[in-house]
């Protein structure tokens, strides 16, 4: 009786300070809401560990077991020199530099505003710019330039395929601080394209645009989406063909597929998804999100990102294409070459 009188009195006190969450609420926002509401709840708390703590009164915020305060939590690295690829690797045991993120991921590698979260085969990263952190679109030898042969007048390149590993060690000798590097745009993937091949949608990098893509509006025309990354910021918004692109500020860009277009969508296969956060719920997006898999649905691959909080993401090239190397390591191989890829650049 006593425990009990305890744990009401705790509840209690917890959700009149809870945010009320209206029935309205898209599940974005109630994700923030749900958010902002764990931070009532104490980590070193009975609460931390229940499934669902439900308010006593109706339209008050439900706190799910996936998300949890981390205000008080240290980090544990373990520094060693990677002798296969000559670079320093840092190893996180315990990382919680993010005031949330669901339970069931672990912190497996970090640097300087970034860090890497894995659970079984689904891995995410998270990268703040605001702390000066960086995302780099890079592609290969351009073979020859496709000069005003893209779909809306630019070029339309042919791209040098090659294994992520080697695309690896390309960025690596020209940046130190590169944390991570993982596959990006889709692209023809047949047997004449298996050296040299086309990048399907556009890509813009460091204020070039290197691709206009060759699909244009033949393929998924209402269902594209465009990542820009700015240096302290980034924004997913539709797609509108060449407006969007060549009316952009935005020295990067990438433009993928929406979450619900059929690309197999329910199979379980390689998955690359982006997203885009807004932790401190200013109106800028200072936070990209990375997921890679092995093994996901697009529905899956898409939950994943907003439980750490996204408030939308975009799909890139998944199936085979799907591989991670971080820090030297390779965590999701495959096979497949591939002619673009997205760098992570650690703060300095």
């Amino acid at each position: 009786m006593f425990a009990y009188l305890i744990f009401s009195a705790i509840a209690q006190s917890i959700h009149l300070s809870a945010p009320k969450l209206p029935a309205s609420k898209s599940e974005n926002e109630r994700a923030k809401f749900e958010r902002i509401a764990a931070s009532t709840v104490p980590t070193n708390s009975a609460f931390a560990d229940l499934r669902y703590l439900k308010t006593a009164q109706r339209g008050f915020a439900v706190l799910p077991v996936a998300y949890v305060a981390a205000n008080s939590i240290h980090r544990e690295h373990s520094l060693g020199l990677d002798a296969k690829n000559g670079i320093s690797s840092q190893i996180v045991k315990s990382d919680r530099n993010q005031k949330f993120f669901p339970l069931g991921f672990k912190a497996i590698r970090s640097a300087p505003g970034v860090t890497l979260y894995n659970q079984k085969s689904d891995y995410v990263q998270v990268v703040d710019l605001s702390q000066g952190a960086s995302v780099k679109f890079l592609y290969g030898e351009i073979t020859n330039p496709g000069k005003k042969q893209g779909a809306y007048g630019g070029n339309d390149p042919k791209l040098r395929r090659q294994t992520l590993t080697q695309a690896w060690k390309n960025f690596y000798s020209f940046n130190k601080k590169a944390f991570s590097i993982t596959n990006g745009q889709f692209f023809r993937n047949d047997t004449k394209s298996a050296t040299i091949t086309n990048l399907a949608f556009p890509v813009k990098a460091n204020g070039i645009i290197m691709s206009d893509g060759y699909a244009g509006e033949s393929e998924f025309a209402s269902q594209k989406l465009m990542l820009a990354v700015w240096k302290n910021r980034a924004e997913i918004s539709v797609f509108n063909g060449k407006n969007s692109l060549y009316s952009s500020s935005a020295p990067n860009i990438i433009v993928g597929l929406s979450e619900k277009a059929n690309k197999f969508m329910n199979k379980n296969l390689g998955r690359t998804f982006m997203g885009v956060l807004d932790r401190d719920y200013n109106g800028i997006s200072e936070t990209v999100l990375i997921f890679n898999s092995s093994d996901s649905t697009q529905f899956h691959a898409a939950q994943t990102l907003k439980k750490f909080g996204a408030d939308q993401v975009v799909m890139l090239d998944g199936g085979g294409s799907s591989q991670l190397l971080a820090q030297g390591v390779n965590y999701i191989t495959s096979p497949r070459t591939i002619p673009q890829t997205i760098g992570v650049v650690s703060a300095p």
